[in-house]
């Protein structure tokens, strides 16, 4: 099904799917729970930003800011950011985000 913008309409969240297919007998359970977790856990940091940014602009600033910590880290793990090199720790450039958007 299209959607505005010729974009794809999503129907099902990640944990929908889980939970059928574990209703299915097609996923463990504990992959059922860990998909409900992680869910739950989105839910709230929604309810978190959204208090700060609004309802307006919940989604835009909640992506913005769950991207870019996790690539943030990833960075960090790999080696390709280093403190040292940047003169800025990972958690600083979170805290900057967090900063910027809350203005």
């Amino acid at each position: 099904m299209a959607a505005e913008g010729g974009e794809q309409a999503v129907e099902h969240s990640v944990g929908e799917y889980a939970r059928e297919a574990g209703e299915h007998g097609c996923a463990p359970a504990a992959v059922v729970a860990a998909v409900g977790a992680a869910d739950r856990a989105q839910d709230e940091f929604f309810a978190i930003v959204g208090d700060v940014v609004g309802a307006r602009h919940v989604k835009r600033f909640t992506a913005l800011l769950l991207t870019s910590a996790y690539r943030i880290t990833g960075m960090e793990v790999s080696g390709h950011f280093s403190a040292e090199r940047w003169r800025v720790p990972a958690d600083g450039l979170v805290s900057a985000l967090v900063t910027m958007i809350d203005r």
